[in-house]
């Protein structure tokens, strides 16, 4: 589909929504990393970025022990990686052509420190956390449909448009 749409502009909404266990101690509310048992994010492949390099890039596990040379962030992104990442509910919009996403087809979810870090309890290091993570797609030219030609080629039935009587 993206493919068809070739230079149209679209928007990808990328969502991230998780529960954090606050920290019962004091000193927790003055440092973000205190008060918060562990942070996600979200990371999406750049443009022409090998999976791999992705992979290293966003994971230290798979960096064999080198980082990968800093690229420029994003341009596409509303907020990007610089915005503030307080909080367990993470938004942001890519805008760009049809086309640059293509080869972008991965995103990932990557944790960032806490409280939960610092625990000796190995009860604590291990807790698994459920998030929510939305993605949603959209042109900006409200005279392309994106949604049937996909709903066709997955085998869902076109819903009908709702008349309402006047």
């Amino acid at each position: 589909m993206l493919e068809t749409l070739n230079n149209e502009r679209v928007e990808m909404k990328v969502t991230l929504s998780y529960f954090i266990e606050p920290n019962p101690g004091l000193s927790a509310n003055v440092d973000a990393q205190r008060y918060q048992s562990h942070g996600l994010r979200f990371d999406h492949q750049r443009r022409r970025e090998p999976v791999a390099r992705f992979r290293q890039r966003v994971n230290a596990a798979e960096r064999n022990g080198r980082r990968p040379a800093n690229e420029p962030a994003d341009p596409n992104w509303m907020l990007g990686e610089d915005s503030v990442s307080a909080g367990s509910l993470h938004c942001d919009v890519w805008t760009g052509p049809a086309v640059d996403l293509l080869d972008r087809d991965t995103l990932c979810v990557k944790p960032v420190n806490g409280w939960w870090r610092n625990r000796a309890s190995l009860e604590i290091c291990n807790r698994k956390s459920r998030y929510a993570l939305i993605v949603t797609l959209r042109a900006l030219n409200p005279d392309v449909n994106i949604y049937t030609p996909i709903r066709t080629s997955i085998g869902l039935p076109i819903p009908l448009p709702i008349e309402i009587p006047v």
